[in-house]
């Protein structure tokens, strides 16, 4: 932002701006923001932010699947509207009761994340999802990167299905039935050479190996072609780079 504003700007394109930013930090962005306004500074803000958006948009263009979906100009904006635009459905299909959690699935006691901070405990029951929030810096990373084996605490304890738990890597996670979607998915989450299947299947490559650990392809395929249309995900094949897909669902090339 610092840079864009060194060069005085016709245009400004702010992608997903507050994304990293706290609060504070925000309110200083949408200050600046007014003044380019008041400039003749063109913005286009990218969010999917609904705070962000009724603070500074004069109007909503909604898009999904690569199309736009819904065009909001008038005055009040339509914001409920723009989200069943963005989303395909109205808001209220989305709604989710809150459960109440079954037998213990995962206990952490005396967890260290940040040497300088109180050792900390969690429960996450079946059937019950638990959201855990901060700062950057706060530790979130790093406590998911110790439930998943690649960081360890230096005190505490974890137990999985009341079996005690603390794998040495990544490995022993997903033998015991851990998963982790990473926070920065194209460097941690994907292999950009290699196509959907082969993204999909590689954690799981030992189950299509045969003789010789030579890989059953045909298996594979049908085995990624199931977790597409099970999931949903809009491409023309499995065999479509890994790249066709954004976030909410896939985008086809024409």
């Amino acid at each position: 932002i610092a840079r864009a504003m060194a060069r005085t700007p016709q245009l400004l394109i702010l992608d997903e701006p507050t994304s990293s930013l706290s609060a504070s930090e925000a309110d200083l962005l949408f200050t600046l923001i007014d003044r380019l306004r008041d400039r003749g500074v063109a913005l286009l803000l990218i969010s999917h932010r609904m705070s962000d958006i009724r603070r500074i948009a004069d109007c909503i263009v909604s898009i999904r699947d690569g199309t736009i979906s819904g065009l909001f100009t008038e005055r009040p904006l339509d914001y409920e509207g723009a989200v069943t635009a963005m989303l395909g459905r109205d808001m209220a299909e989305a709604t989710v009761a809150p459960v109440k959690g079954g037998r213990p699935v995962l206990e952490l006691d005396d967890i260290t994340l940040i040497d300088t901070a109180d050792k900390i405990g969690l429960t996450v029951a079946e059937g019950e999802v638990v959201a855990v929030t901060g700062l950057l810096g706060s530790g979130k990373t790093r406590l998911c990167e110790i439930i998943f084996g690649r960081s360890r605490s230096k005190t505490g304890g974890m137990w999985l299905d009341a079996v005690p738990y603390a794998p040495q890597n990544v490995r022993e996670a997903v033998e015991r039935g851990v998963y982790m979607l990473p926070r920065d998915r194209a460097c941690n989450a994907v292999i950009p050479d290699f196509d959907i299947v082969n993204n999909m299947t590689l954690p799981f490559l030992g189950s299509f190996c045969g003789t010789a650990s030579l890989l059953r392809g045909r298996e594979q395929r049908i085995a990624a072609q199931r977790m597409i249309k099970r999931m949903g995900i809009v491409c023309r094949s499995g065999g479509d780079p890994i790249d066709v897909l954004r976030g909410g669902g896939g985008i086809s090339r024409r």
